[in-house]
């Protein structure tokens, strides 16, 4: 990677759970990234829907250029987050996101289900966003399995110069892996 800027992720995490003993958080997959010199990162916590969208404008914002992969930890079901007990769906925060301020960012959804939707939604969904790249899971993932395949993904997308050359990579070395997950990356 001489030569070239290490890539950021631009983290949106909320609570996992309402009980204060419930302390799962996707840090160990930033402090593998981080220690391994692969990526840094930023972390905004997400309590309702306005944190999200606020921590996706954020993230379009031409100073935070550096954080090019965002990573939304969150609950979900199909095209939809879940964010404490209120929901919302990813395409209508799209239509809230300034037009093209995300057109060169990577958004990984590490919650369950969100891209359990037809390709043609998935590709509506990509754009509704304004994003270059989606990706995430079309099942119910079990927690440890998702945060096992998100380092492998994370390292992939910040090795490989192209969203395009990860996603081959994956498929090559952990297709099986990711097809029990139901991994799909949607590209533009």
């Amino acid at each position: 990677m001489a030569g070239r800027r290490k890539p950021g992720l631009w983290v949106m995490e909320g609570n996992w759970s309402a009980s204060v003993r419930d302390v799962r958080s996707v840090e160990p997959v930033l402090s593998a990234l981080q220690g391994g010199r692969r990526a840094h990162h930023a972390k905004r916590h997400i309590n309702d829907p306005d944190d999200l969208a606020q921590a996706l404008k954020q993230w379009g914002q031409r100073q935070h250029d550096m954080f090019n992969i965002g990573y939304v930890a969150l609950h979900g079901s199909p095209a939809t987050v879940h964010i404490g007990r209120k929901s919302l769906d990813m395409c209508e925060l799209g239509e809230r996101l300034p037009p093209a301020t995300l057109k060169r960012k990577a958004l990984h959804f590490g919650s369950c289900s969100v891209l359990n939707i037809h390709y043609k939604r998935r590709e509506a969904l990509r754009k509704a966003l304004g994003v270059k790249v989606i990706s995430g899971f079309t099942t119910d993932v079990e927690w440890f399995e998702s945060l096992a395949f998100e380092l492998l993904l994370f390292d992939a997308l910040t090795w490989y110069r192209r969203p395009s050359d990860a996603e081959s990579y994956l498929k090559k070395t952990h297709s099986a892996f990711a097809k029990r997950l139901g991994f799909v990356m949607v590209r533009g």
